[in-house]
């Protein structure tokens, strides 16, 4: 059963208590219920990938004007192949940012572009593209985090 079926169920014994006690103890029961059913929902759908941008897009709509989606870890053949399409267009994975220019949008894109001290002549790009899903993820919060981004 459905929680919320569960508690219709026990409805009937609750309200041989007093119908003041069993009203307010299934509305309590209703929102804890509720509540863990949400999460679990939302939970569940924070883990939905998609097989291409394209479809994600057609889930979640446009950033927006003047936004644009931003994957942390970038989307890229490599990555598409070493941790599959669902782990790169997830919303967990995407987030809006403003777009254009001098936005963090395109300060980030410039730094991933750019050739850094630990990157070994690579570009900060290349070289985050050697590392785990979980490295290049804890990096690009950090390097959003660096331009602006707080949330």
């Amino acid at each position: 059963l459905f929680p919320a079926d569960k508690l219709l169920v026990r409805a009937p014994l609750l309200m041989a208590s007093g119908a003041a006690n069993a009203v307010k103890q299934i509305a309590e029961e209703a929102v804890q219920k509720g509540a863990e059913v949400a999460k679990q929902a939302l939970d569940n759908t924070n883990y939905i990938g998609y097989k291409s941008f394209y479809r994600f897009n057609k889930a979640y709509g446009t950033a927006g004007k003047g936004y644009a989606w931003h994957h942390i870890v970038e989307q890229n053949r490599s990555n598409l192949s070493k941790f599959g399409a669902e782990a790169i267009h997830n919303i967990n994975n995407l987030i809006k940012l403003p777009h254009g220019k001098g936005s963090i949008h395109s300060k980030v894109s410039a730094y991933y572009s750019s050739i850094r001290s630990f990157t070994n002549g690579k570009t900060v790009r290349e070289w985050l593209n050697t590392q785990s899903y979980e490295a290049q993820y804890e990096f690009g919060i950090k390097i959003l985090k660096l331009y602006g981004w707080n949330q």
